[in-house]
């Protein structure tokens, strides 16, 4: 078993569990916290003299720490980290069968790793340029860029949650989509339609992604390129045949990033069976 690397950073948190025993041992033994203070209703742990308040769903109470989640309670949680540590967080999370979710490598050098804790709130890895941002509330390329590799995992999440309208909401109102059989959708109507239909008659698979480059062509529009594989409902490995490049263009307005454009391109690098297996060697080691 591997050392644990140092966190050198943390949002402090209050995190919302179903079963404080159970996330406390995965904050210990996974991330190496202290305990602090504990009962059975909720627990503060420490590290690199930050705390995070694990409490009970049941004990929830407006005295407690307010939090930030999406739709489905799920919270959003960030370590800084040394950017030499990511390899050995890596092996550390693959130690302990946590899987992880997405990377990400910023273009101006930073990296994030996403997995997820037991009840499913997303923690975050991040190099401490990228963990700056949320700290103090910034206006630069930087922070836009974090915006839409949100916005992009927000996608992924909603496609393997099966969630066609979740989806369809993050597309501008003209929106388009080209899929991986080439059929094009085009607005949140048709998207949400069209996605309700697949879900609804195939056993879709979950995706695992990589992104390789968030780059802003303007203050408003910025693309994204990321490399996907998918498993196959009840099975725990990619299928290589569906290995695709994805493409997405977002477009900034009042309301934050929004989706502009979004392709899923087979990767099957015709002749090249060479680059089609490193690329799903690169995507299984995600799982």
């Amino acid at each position: 078993m591997s050392e644990i690397p140092r966190l050198n950073g943390l949002l402090e948190a209050a995190l919302y569990v179903d079963n404080v025993e159970r996330s406390v041992h995965f904050y210990q033994t996974v991330l190496g916290f202290d305990i602090i203070d504990q009962d059975d209703r909720l627990c503060a742990l420490g590290v690199a003299k930050r705390q995070i308040l694990l409490v009970c769903q049941k004990e929830a109470s407006k005295n407690l720490p307010a939090r930030s989640h999406d739709a489905t309670g799920r919270q959003h949680v960030c370590f800084a980290i040394p950017s030499e540590a990511f390899d050995e967080w890596q092996v550390r999370l693959q130690e302990h069968a946590v899987a992880v979710e997405a990377t990400q490598i910023w273009s101006r050098g930073g990296r994030s790793l996403y997995f997820r804790d037991p009840d499913q709130h997303l923690i975050e890895l991040a190099s401490p340029g990228v963990w700056s941002i949320y700290q103090t509330p910034q206006t630069d390329d930087l922070s836009d860029e974090a915006a839409v590799g949100a916005l992009y995992r927000k996608l992924l999440e909603r496609w393997n949650e099966r969630d066609a309208d979740g989806m369809a909401d993050l597309f501008d109102a003209d929106g388009n989509t080209v899929g991986f059989d080439g059929s094009q959708l085009n607005g949140r109507a048709e998207i949400a339609t069209e996605m309700s239909q697949i879900f609804a008659s195939h056993p879709t698979g979950a995706y695992v992604s990589k992104v390789r480059e968030i780059r802003l062509l303007s203050a408003e529009v910025a693309i994204l390129r990321a490399v996907v594989g998918m498993v196959p409902p009840g099975q725990a490995d990619i299928n290589p045949a569906v290995n695709a490049v994805q493409s997405l263009v977002a477009a900034k307005t009042d309301g934050g990033w929004r989706i502009a454009s979004f392709q899923n391109t087979p990767a099957q690098f015709h002749g090249r069976p060479e680059m089609a297996l490193r690329l799903t060697e690169e995507l299984r080691r995600l799982l």
